[in-house]
C-alpha cells in the first residue's frame, strides 16, 4: 500500500517562520500567488492542480516521475491544465540508530531536503518556473540512472560520495552559476525562500490539516493517494475523467 507518512518538521527550528503578504484570489482555499508560486502552465487555463510535495521525500519523487511527463504532454502543453508546485523540504526521521547517529543522521537528510529545494527555486527565481522542473529532473534522473539503484529508495539518506555526486550533477546542468547558487542557499534569498516555504507549512498544516506528503488537489479536489498502491493511476484517471484524453 502507498503510504505517505512523512513527518513535516522542516522550517520551524531551521528557517526563518514568516508569513508571506500578496496573496491573491486565485483559489482562496490554497493561496494561489503567482509572484511566489511556481506555476506550470498557461496561468488562465481552465484547471489546475496543486502538488504539495517534499524533495526529500522517495514517494513524492517516484510519484513524479511516473505522472508529469504524461501531465504535461497531454494537459500542460495543450494549454488545458496548469499546475502549482508548493515544494515543503521534510524528511522521514530515522529511528533505526543509536540516539546520537539517528539525529546526525536525520540533520544531514534534511540539509539534503532543503538543499535541493532551495536549487529547485533558485534556478525559477534567476530563470524561469521552467527551470525549476529542469533541477527536479535531473535531481530525479541522476538518483534513478547514476546512482545505485536504491538511491530513490534510500534518497536523502545517501553517503557522502553519492550526495556529492548527485549535486556535481545538478551543477553541471548549468542552471544556476556558482554566485548565483551561493546566493539561494546561503545569502538573503536564502531568507526569502524560508518566507515562502513557512507559508506554505502554515497552509498545508493549518488551513488543510494536512501531515503527509505527497499531496496531489486537482480543481480543490484532493485525490486520495494514501490508501493505494498505484497514485499513478490514480492520479492520471482523475485527469482524465475531469479533462478527458
Amino acid at each position: 500500500m502507498f503510504r505517505h507518512t512523512f513527518f513535516v518538521f522542516f522550517t520551524i527550528s531551521l528557517f526563518i517562520t514568516a508569513a508571506c503578504n500578496g496573496s491573491t484570489d486565485w483559489n482562496k482555499e490554497h493561496k494561489i500567488d503567482p509572484e511566489t508560486d511556481v506555476i506550470i502552465g498557461k496561468e488562465d487555463a481552465e484547471h489546475e492542480m496543486v502538488v504539495y510535495f517534499s524533495p526529500g521525500c522517495p514517494h513524492c519523487l517516484t510519484t513524479y516521475k511516473e505522472t508529469f511527463p504524461v501531465i504535461k504532454e497531454k494537459y500542460i502543453d495543450t494549454g488545458k491544465l496548469r499546475v502549482v508546485f508548493r515544494e515543503i523540504p521534510a524528511i522521514i526521521p530515522d529511528t533505526s540508530d543509536k540516539l546520537i547517529n539517528s539525529n546526525i543522521r536525520n540533520k544531514e537528510a534534511l540539509n539534503n531536503s532543503i538543499t535541493i529545494g532551495l536549487s529547485m527555486r533558485c534556478a525559477a527565481h534567476y530563470h524561469d518556473n521552467d527551470a525549476y522542473i529542469k533541477v527536479l529532473d535531473t535531481f530525479v534522473n541522476t538518483l534513478e540512472t547514476e546512482l545505485n539503484s536504491d538511491a530513490i529508495k534510500n534518497w536523502p539518506y545517501l553517503n557522502r560520495r553519492e550526495t556529492q555526486a548527485l549535486f556535481y550533477n545538478i551543477g553541471k546542468e548549468g542552471t544556476l552559476d556558482p554566485e548565483q547558487y551561493k546566493s539561494c542557499v546561503a545569502g538573503s534569498l536564502r531568507d526569502e525562500f524560508a518566507k515562502i516555504y513557512a507559508h506554505y507549512g502554515d497552509i498545508f498544516q493549518k488551513d488543510l490539516g494536512l501531515t503527509a506528503v505527497p499531496v496531489y488537489y486537482l480543481d480543490s479536489k484532493k485525490l486520495e493517494l494514501s490508501e493505494t498502491d498505484d497514485p499513478k493511476t490514480v492520479i492520471l484517471e482523475a485527469l482524465e475523467e475531469k479533462i478527458g484524453s
